[in-house]
């Protein structure tokens, strides 16, 4: 949950919610900043999970975030 990808997501969440997109957060550094993120994006419309980032950059070879799949 660094700044950048934040912004990323703020800025193009209202796209990604018109194609009914769904998220997976790899990190988040405290439970009140995963809830603020996740209340956020309910108000949008895009359901967000919390996950462990290994499982996901084993299992579809990332390097970096955001991804868009």
């Amino acid at each position: 949950m660094d700044t950048d990808s934040i912004e990323w997501f703020m800025r193009v969440a209202q796209g990604l919610a018109k194609h009914n997109a769904m998220g997976l957060v790899v990190q988040a550094d405290s439970l009140r900043q995963w809830e603020s993120l996740r209340n956020e994006a309910d108000a949008i419309g895009i359901e967000l999970q919390l996950m462990e980032d290994a499982v996901i950059a084993s299992g579809y070879g990332i390097a970096t975030y955001p991804v868009v799949m």
